[in-house]
């Protein structure tokens, strides 16, 4: 990831913990775990604010900001009602597992904790799909052209790579969910306030609530640092790219 990738990266998070930090208990005797978290570098700020937090992920993310330990996905290894707070940003869409992610969270919550979680919108969704399309040529133009490199290296027989191009083709023009969803028609539904309410009462969590973030932008930071107080405005009256839903485990 280049460097400016990284700082867009960090700028928005930022913004998005800014504004769910407002309802972060106070930080005495509170113990956060943070999964997927990356580089650290949310777990770096909380923890200047004086909590004590614990970051895990799948693949920490190098240069670290921050420690964060590396796990396998499946089990948090940690006894039960340990931590007073789960948090999690913009990770839920890109659990497979999503029943044994969401059952381990509960585990390791203590009973009156609180879990929150900052996941994507419908509007995030909608603008990145219309920058991907945007884009579509040059990624086709690329893609054809890895595919006759890969062909050449690899002496791939004509009719696996035939298959293969036709399944990648369908998934670059019709499907191509950012997630784990079968498509991203799919995500426009999943990623809406609506859509997330569904999913965590499925999962046995209480919602205490469901807010919008203070700030608009798409998947591939097309303005990124550009009309940034334009962009918080309209997040505020037409739509945000992000929620941060707060809840607790059921009884």
């Amino acid at each position: 990831m280049e460097s400016k990738e990284i700082e867009w990266l960090h700028y928005i998070r930022k913004v998005e913990l800014l504004d769910v930090m407002k309802i972060f208990p106070n930080p005495e005797n509170i113990k956060i775990l943070e999964l997927g978290g990356g580089d650290g570098y949310l777990a770096k700020l909380i923890s200047e604010k004086g909590y004590d937090i614990i970051s895990l992920d799948t693949s920490p993310r190098y240069p670290l900001e921050f420690p964060v330990k590396k796990i396998d996905g499946k089990n948090i290894s940690f006894s039960s009602e340990t931590f007073d707070l789960v948090f999690t940003s913009q990770v839920i869409a890109h659990v497979e597992d999503l029943n044994t992610f969401f059952n381990e969270i509960k585990r390791v919550l203590k009973k009156n904790g609180i879990i929150i979680h900052m996941v994507p919108s419908s509007c995030w969704s909608i603008i990145t799909n219309f920058w991907y399309y945007v884009l579509l040529p040059k990624k086709m133009i690329d893609f054809f052209r890895g595919l006759d490199e890969q062909s050449k290296i690899h002496h791939t027989k004509v009719e696996i790579q035939k298959k293969n191009t036709n399944s990648k083709i369908v998934n670059y023009l019709f499907l191509h969910p950012l997630g784990t969803s079968p498509s991203f028609l799919h995500e426009i539904f999943y990623f809406s306030k609506k859509g997330w309410v569904k999913l965590f009462k499925k999962n046995g969590f209480n919602i205490i609530r469901i807010e919008k973030c203070h700030l608009l932008y798409s998947g591939y930071g097309i303005f990124r640092m550009k009309f940034l107080n334009t962009r918080k405005l309209l997040s505020g009256l037409f739509c945000s790219s992000s929620f941060y839903c707060i809840m607790k485990k059921m009884d």
